[in-house]
């Protein structure tokens, strides 16, 4: 009896707390979308930084790459939509760094399924053009 107890018990656990694709939804278990999925499968948008934080944090993978997390207040413009404030935690794909200055414009992508989880893209339209038109 201990012996099927354990197994169903290791069974409920497994499926609890198994890994789960990067980005594949919103639940309790899953958790929002990783910088990765974002750049992948969220929602494009528009930013600029209104305040950079100092204080930075190194996440990730040499498979996948690094980027770093820092607290940010911006405006966030996606198409179709009223434009918001807010002030999140910011992933930054590591070669983008020096892009992450207050008043730049940046390309966001943005979780569908939390509007303060947001990763940089790139550069922003106005900065790619004054780079190309000079």
């Amino acid at each position: 009896m201990k012996i099927i107890l354990l197994f169903v018990g290791s069974l409920v656990l497994y499926f609890l707390f198994r890994k789960r694709p990067a980005g594949t939804g919103t639940s309790w278990l899953s958790g929002p979308m990783d910088c990765y999925a974002l750049l992948q499968k969220g929602t494009p948008a528009r930013g600029i930084l209104l305040k950079v934080g100092s204080q930075r944090s190194a996440r990730g993978n040499a498979t996948q790459g690094y980027y770093e997390v820092r607290t940010v207040s911006i405006d966030v413009e996606i198409a179709g939509q009223a434009p918001y404030e807010c002030t999140c935690s910011l992933s930054i794909p590591a070669n983008l760094r020096p892009l992450v200055l207050p008043g730049a414009t940046l390309e966001l992508r943005v979780d569908p399924g939390s509007s303060q989880n947001i990763a940089v893209f790139g550069p922003g339209v106005g900065i790619a053009y004054a780079a190309v038109g000079s």
